[in-house]
């Protein structure tokens, strides 16, 4: 592997969000057959959704932004969007549309966000060391969730 990792600086979750007027329910991607997925230009579906979008056992509508996905789903027009927490609660909120929008349960993903560095970087070993212990010290302190609390619209 050309590139060193840092210990998770945290997890986001990826969530489907789905219409108060469907009646689709999430367990996994299985779930998305027959239904039709808003995914705007430049965003790419989940892989799996990608596969079951090319096998037309799922129909993708992509308008040219998030907030038309977010009023075609509040609509009812489509059944669901996938994206990150942060990201799909903002844009829910400036549409305005959370009663008509509903987060399924179970997220569709986790994923861990790291510091990446280049392993031809002179001394990223003792760089993402350094960083992972002040990352441990923020952590054991309590500082890092309060950083979170401060800039995230909600900790993980």
């Amino acid at each position: 592997m050309e590139m060193l990792f840092s210990d998770p600086l945290l997890e986001v979750r990826q969530l489907v969000y789905l219409s108060a007027h469907s009646g689709m329910d999430f367990r996994g991607p299985g779930d998305f057959r027959g239904r039709t997925v808003c995914a705007p230009v430049g965003y790419a579906l989940p892989p799996e959704l990608a596969e079951l979008a090319a096998a037309g056992a799922l129909t993708r509508e992509s308008p040219a932004d998030l907030p038309a996905c977010v009023r075609m789903v509040a609509s009812g027009r489509v059944d669901a969007f996938v994206i990150d927490e942060f990201t799909g609660r903002s844009a829910v909120a400036k549409a305005m549309a959370g009663d008509e929008i509903r987060v399924a349960p179970l997220p569709y993903a986790r994923a861990g966000q790291h510091l990446i560095l280049s392993r031809s970087l002179p001394e990223a070993a003792a760089v993402l060391a350094a960083f992972n212990a002040g990352l441990k010290k923020l952590k054991d302190g309590g500082a890092f969730e309060e950083i979170l609390r401060r800039h995230l619209s909600a900790a993980p």
